[in-house]
């Protein structure tokens, strides 16, 4: 299979057969033979009957044997792009989702460029949702981004000087648990994609997950633990006209009223999927 005389073409072939079933081996094999070679999309298109040399295609087995043990695609490339920006990741940090660029669309609607205003970003991780704000906000926004993992830390404000430049001292980032630790300052937008999958679902998910931070991912208390969490949070550090945005996964509009109705009130946005999304929260006077 390792001779110099394989084309761009019949790696792909190869490539593609060893990744099936997966619906997505053809894209998957395209992505991971231009990581090998280091080229563009449209290059290997053009030139798909061009021979590759042995250490291309040694490294384009080598990625797509990550692949075939299920690793996740944004980990063995080693980024993942969210809201137009492109974001390091590894194993250290839940990888981006299309649904979590929601909470950027809402946050930008609610943030008052007249005065300081001051955002927290709960579980940072990559830093993808802090570091978005603050390249869609003017210099009066100021945010904090905490994550309990230090490893994650490292990998956000890596993000943050690499997307931000000398704009990534706007953001604060810091080692901080909220399940057991209290804040001392009020905020305008308290912002937060909390671990939300109920961990008695962990058997049931696929394989691919596992590669990434469960801490991230599963919760206690039917998935609910750290929207009680959040609730004691915003009942201390949520300004009086300030608003809390809030990713959610299955669940029910009945467990989230009776967590946060007696001191809120609270509307459930959709995502573009038409699924109950992100949970807006605000003080009730």
């Amino acid at each position: 299979m390792l001779h110099k005389y394989h084309t761009f073409s019949s790696l792909l072939k190869i490539g593609s057969a060893l990744l099936s079933p997966s619906p997505s081996n053809q894209l998957d094999a395209q992505i991971l033979l231009c990581k090998a070679a280091g080229l563009k999309k449209e290059y290997l298109i053009a030139h798909h009957t061009d021979q590759a040399n042995n250490l291309i295609s040694r490294r384009y087995f080598y990625l797509i044997g990550k692949r075939r043990r299920r690793m996740p695609l944004a980990y063995i490339l080693g980024e993942k792009d969210f809201y137009n920006l492109k974001f390091k990741v590894n194993s250290s940090v839940l990888i981006p989702r299309p649904e979590t660029e929601g909470l950027i669309e809402l946050a930008l609607k609610y943030l008052d460029d007249s005065q300081v205003f001051k955002v927290i970003d709960l579980g940072t991780g990559s830093g993808c949702i802090a570091i978005s704000l603050a390249k869609s906000t003017p210099k009066n926004v100021l945010i904090d981004a905490i994550d309990i993992s230090r490893q994650a830390l490292i990998i956000a404000r890596s993000n943050a000087k690499k997307i931000l430049g000398k704009d990534y001292k706007r953001i604060r980032f810091r080692k901080f648990n909220y399940l057991t630790q209290e804040f001392d300052e009020k905020y305008n937008l308290i912002i937060a994609n909390p671990p939300y999958v109920p961990i008695e679902d962990k058997h049931k998910l696929e394989k691919d997950i596992s590669f990434e931070p469960q801490t991230a991912i599963f919760a206690k208390n039917k998935g609910l633990q750290y929207y009680y969490a959040i609730k004691n949070l915003l009942l201390n550090n949520l300004s009086i006209s300030g608003i809390a945005l809030i990713e959610i996964g299955i669940q029910s509009k009945q467990d989230l009223y009776e967590i946060f109705g007696d001191s809120f009130k609270i509307d459930l946005k959709q995502d573009l999927s038409g699924n109950n999304r992100y949970l807006i929260i605000a003080p009730l006077s």
